[in-house]
């Protein structure tokens, strides 16, 4: 009996792994490279995260679930997804998330006949019989164009200057002229008669339709293609989780769209985000650079940062020694800023909780915007320049007002000695100073 249920457990084991593994594919790649190499992430609708290490090496390791409406939908997707990584000592590419364009179209399953045709076939009453266009000149059916090649061969040139005197003779003595001008007039007369001039136009209009219903049916297809997978992504049925290992001193350039990347140190970036999201715990070195539209940012301590950000609600940045924030329509929530800090915003929210008393300098220009700033207790230059604002100032920090018609300026009462400054300019915003 015990030997009975052991089979069956293994029965119902083994078909529940070939079910996973029906749905489940791996992909495992290692390069070796050299210090100071570069990464290039491109990669849609995945979970990635990066770990550093001590190794000159790098690792990809890549799994990819599907769970759509079938067992053999699940495994065409997975025979038809992309995942590639490639690379020498210098430079690792990875590429994820797309699938195949071949398999996309069987996937779509368009019907052609959906296809609105936005142009009629081209009707009208039937023509009328087409008149003989005129014959050749008489002239021309009588010109002896034979030529005598045993002739030729036999005295040469001679022959070939008598052959072309002839032909000469011939219309010098005849009324060819004459004959060939009615006869292009007749020509003429027959072409425009017999509609043909019409007819090409016709044909050629019809030959372009032609290709102007193909084309919308291509765009389409292409339609269905990137609506069927963005379903397929929404509804989870394709996940793509990415594990990579790179030297600490790797240079990361990243471009992402709808991805979640985790990192946790890492040493200059350049990324690219798109509809996606990006942690980590230390950002070091000098040459950062991230650039985020519809994304999230989220960094626990940076060195040094160029932050652009677009349509991102979200974004926190912890303790910050050098950063430069270009920021539209987005909001921003920064812990504490140690040294220096340049930041144009507009149209969004900006929140600096701390500045510490070793601060440089703190350059802040608002344009519909609201800022929420703890200033430091320590000495520094003040400059505020606000025009149509609402300015709040809740603290002990002395300063002097000028106003000139809307446009209201508060400093210090006399410029201090310290080299720290902070300086803000806020045009239709509003401005809380704690």
């Amino acid at each position: 009996m015990k030997t009975i249920q052991i089979i069956k457990f293994s029965l119902c084991f083994l078909i529940g792994f070939t079910a996973i593994a029906q749905k489940t594919k791996h992909f495992k790649e290692s390069f070796k490279v050299t210090d100071n190499a570069e990464v290039f992430l491109n990669i849609n609708n995945a979970e990635i995260t990066i770990e550093t290490w001590n190794k000159n090496r790098v690792d990809v390791e890549a799994e990819v679930t599907v769970n759509s409406e079938s067992d053999e939908i699940n495994q065409k997707i997975l025979e038809n997804f992309n995942f590639e990584a490639l690379g020498n000592s210098k430079k690792v590419e990875i590429k994820s998330g797309n699938i195949s364009s071949k398999f996309g179209r069987r996937l779509a399953r368009l019907n052609p006949d959906k296809i609105e045709i936005l142009t009629e076939d081209i009707k009208g009453p039937p023509s009328p019989p087409k008149p003989p266009l005129p014959p050749l000149p008489p002239s021309l059916e009588e010109i002896n164009l034979d030529f005598d090649i045993n002739q030729f061969n036999s005295e040469g040139k001679a022959y070939l200057k008598k052959f072309q005197d002839s032909i000469k003779a011939f219309f010098n003595n005849s009324d060819y002229k004459k004959e060939m001008k009615a006869w292009q007039e007749g020509f003429a007369k027959g072409w425009n008669e017999s509609g043909m001039e019409d007819s090409i136009r016709v044909i050629t209009y019809k030959i372009k339709e032609d290709l102007k219903k193909e084309d919308l049916k291509k765009e389409e297809l292409k339609r269905q293609v990137r609506r069927r997978a963005i379903r397929l992504r929404k509804s989870h049925k394709i996940k793509t989780k990415i594990l990579i290992k790179i030297p600490k001193n790797t240079q990361l350039n990243v471009n992402l769209k709808r991805s979640q990347l985790k990192v946790a140190n890492i040493n200059n970036i350049n990324a690219r985000l798109n509809y996606s999201s990006l942690q980590s715990s230390n950002l070091t070195g000098h040459n950062n650079v991230i650039t985020a539209k519809h994304s999230k940012v989220n960094i626990d301590e940076v060195e040094s940062l160029n932050l652009s950000l677009l349509y991102s609600k979200k974004n926190r940045l912890g303790e910050v020694k050098r950063l430069i924030l270009n920021s539209k329509t987005s909001n921003v929530s920064i812990d504490k800023i140690l040294n220096e800090a340049i930041i144009e915003g507009s149209f969004g929210n900006l929140m600096v909780k701390s500045i510490s008393e070793d601060f440089s300098l703190i350059d802040i220009s608002l344009k519909n915007s609201e800022a929420n700033l703890k200033l430091p207790e320590v000495d520094y230059n003040f400059y505020v320049n606000s025009k149509s604002s609402q300015f709040n100032l809740k603290t002990e920090l002395d300063f002097k007002t000028s106003k000139v018609f809307d446009a209201v300026t508060y400093q210090n009462p006399e410029r201090l000695s310290t080299t720290k400054a902070l300086n803000i300019k806020a045009n239709y915003s509003t401005l809380n100073l704690n």
